[in-house]
């Protein structure tokens, strides 16, 4: 076995590459997180305050999204 395939091999685990699963890993944490965030957002605010709450959270992401990917928000 040559050094380039073993590199390789050890780069791959179970047909995937080793950036694959760390993406894996960080979406899976992203939820998890995100788990969190909303129990604990849910035991503060309750009741209508919650939608308000949530619509806010969800505005912040969609901005923080729009600033990271250079991508202009739609005209309305």
């Amino acid at each position: 076995m040559s050094i380039l395939t073993a590199r390789a091999w050890r780069v791959r685990v179970v047909g995937s590459a080793a950036r694959d699963w760390l993406g894996y890993a960080l979406q899976y944490g992203s939820f998890a997180a995100g788990a969190l965030l909303g129990g604990v957002l849910g035991e503060i605010v309750g009741g209508e305050q919650m939608l308000l709450v949530a619509a806010a959270a969800a505005g912040i992401g969609i901005l923080f999204t729009a600033r990271a990917t250079r991508t202009p928000l739609p005209a309305t």
